[in-house]
Formats: C-alpha cells, structure tokens, sequence
C-alpha cells in the first residue's frame, strides 16, 4: 500500500518541480518590475528627476518582441508527445481523454502565435 502511494507520488512532485521552475522565474520578473515602479513613483513623488535611460528600460520590458511567438511554438511542441502517447493507448476513452488535455496547449499555442503575427506591427507605434 505504501509503496503504492509513493510510486504515485513522484511523477506529481516531479511534474510539480519542473513546474515550479518557470513560476519562480514569472513571480520574480514580477517583483522586480513592481520594485522598479515604485522606485520611479517616489522619485516622481519627491519632485527628483528622473533618468530617461532607466525609464525607456523598465517602459521597453513590458512585450518582447518574439515573447508570443517562442510561447506558441512551446506550447505546439508539447502537443507532439500527447498526441504519440495518445495512439500508444489501447482504450479509446483513454485516447480521447489525452487528446481532449493535449488541445489545451493547441489551443493557447495557436493563439499566442496568432497574437505573435498580429501585434508585431504593433510595437514601433
């Protein structure tokens, strides 16, 4: 029984660690863009000059360029062994199952591609 629950326990924890990976990374590109902005609201606040550079920087990191279209093409890539692992299945609602959880990352993939081509145009306005 006890071995049971651990051999059910580790792909979660590992899937939960790879996963914990690019949260860190999101949650601590987000305190650093808050920190900043409050760096400049109180130099606002105090009457300071502000440094042009810095501003165009902080200003300058809210959309890459190619940030939607490197997501999109993640995201499709992760359709590819959904799909392999879906036909290596014998029943067909577990097929239908793994491709039903595989159109997700599809889905947001094409869409983030989508955006990719639609709003480059956008950045130099």
């Amino acid at each position: 029984m006890e071995d049971d629950i651990v051999a059910k326990l580790i792909p979660i924890l590992v899937v939960a660690f790879l996963a914990a990976i690019p949260i860190s990374a999101q949650f601590f590109a987000y305190r650093k863009r808050k920190a900043d902005l409050a760096t400049i609201r109180l130099l606002v606040e105090r009457c300071e000059t502000v440094d042009q550079a810095a501003l165009a920087q902080i200003a300058g990191g809210t959309r890459r360029r190619f940030r939607d279209l490197r997501r999109g093409l993640i995201l499709l890539a992760l359709v590819l062994p959904g799909l392999a692992l879906a036909f290596l299945m014998e029943s067909l609602r577990a097929q239908l199952f793994v491709l039903a959880i595989a159109g997700l990352p599809f889905t947001l993939g094409l869409v983030h591609l989508l955006f990719h081509f639609l709003l480059t145009g956008r950045d130099e306005r």
